[in-house]
């Protein structure tokens, strides 16, 4: 590439650049809606008075929606070498918040965890969220802090990348397809604002104020006020993710987990660090295998 393409490219990454700072800045990103079935099972999720019964009703409706339910849920990563035939069988198998997780996990990947154009991109970014998710679960079991809501939120915690992704399109659309969208620049573009955009979709989906708050301030859960302990716990997850070649970036600069703050803060033992760093990767991998049975 000669000096004077270079030159022209970076005008053009910079133009880029400043069209997706004013979207964020005016609002004017094209917030998906949350997909039916999630926002269903989150209506039912904060209604005390809800059962097994009203939940199993709930999914039945939708076949196909059932149908990638119970082949997840028949995964050695659930299931292990039990047989799940129904919808009835993986709340006994995987338990009713487990199958509510895998309910946003299916509809995030076929709703929103989608490109036409940087399908290699968004694979890393929805890989990476299924690491962060279940690493987020075991770092809770590991430390006996609350793992309620870790799959979710380390599901979700990079939600601001697809919408990023999408915007990438609509703008590469309007200067007519012929910009070359590296991906060390797709990189740059969603580490500068993916937090920001992915506390817009919290708001937009009407997320819980934990949710919100490990979504928009992850990297940074010394913000993140009385949520501290959610964001911190996948802080740390996404490190590991990270740092075991599970990163959501086309390139991720090596660096000493051991040395992390967040692992400091959370006050783990030489001992768990290194069980996680045995244990997190098959996880990770048998995860990620599940939902490709689907695919």
């Amino acid at each position: 590439m000669t000096n004077i393409e270079i030159e022209r490219q970076q005008r053009i990454h910079q133009l880029i650049k400043e069209k997706v700072a004013a979207r964020v800045r005016s609002g004017e990103l094209d917030v998906p809606v949350l997909p039916h079935v999630a926002a269903q099972v989150m209506a039912l999720t904060n209604d005390p008075n809800v059962s097994a019964k009203d939940f199993v009703a709930l999914l039945e409706k939708d076949q196909q929606l059932s149908a990638r339910l119970i082949k997840i849920a028949s995964s050695p990563f659930y299931a292990g070498m039990m047989k799940v035939s129904s919808i009835q069988r993986a709340i006994v198998v995987v338990g009713m918040k487990t199958l509510h997780d895998l309910v946003f996990s299916v509809a995030m990947g076929e709703r929103v965890f989608r490109s036409k154009r940087f399908v290699a991109s968004m694979a890393r970014v929805w890989e990476h969220s299924l690491a962060v998710a279940t690493i987020a679960q075991e770092i809770a079991k590991v430390r006996h802090v609350s793992g309620e809501n870790a799959f979710l939120a380390g599901l979700l915690h990079d939600i601001g990348k697809p919408l990023l992704i999408e915007t990438l399109e609509r703008i590469s659309k309007e200067l007519g397809d012929r910009v070359p969208f590296e991906e060390v620049f797709l990189d740059e573009v969603m580490r500068d604002y993916h937090t920001v955009v992915g506390g817009l979709v919290a708001k937009a989906w009407r997320f819980s104020d934990s949710l919100y708050a490990t979504i928009r301030f992850h990297h940074e859960y010394e913000q993140a006020g009385d949520q501290r302990e959610l964001a911190l716990l996948v802080h740390v997850a996404n490190l590991f993710a990270r740092y075991l070649g599970l990163s959501s970036y086309s390139q991720e600069a090596e660096f000493d987990i051991l040395a992390a703050p967040g692992l400091q803060a959370m006050q783990f033992s030489d001992a768990e660090i290194q069980a996680l760093l045995v244990r997190v990767p098959k996880l990770s991998r048998e995860l990620i295998s599940s939902f490709q049975l689907v695919s």
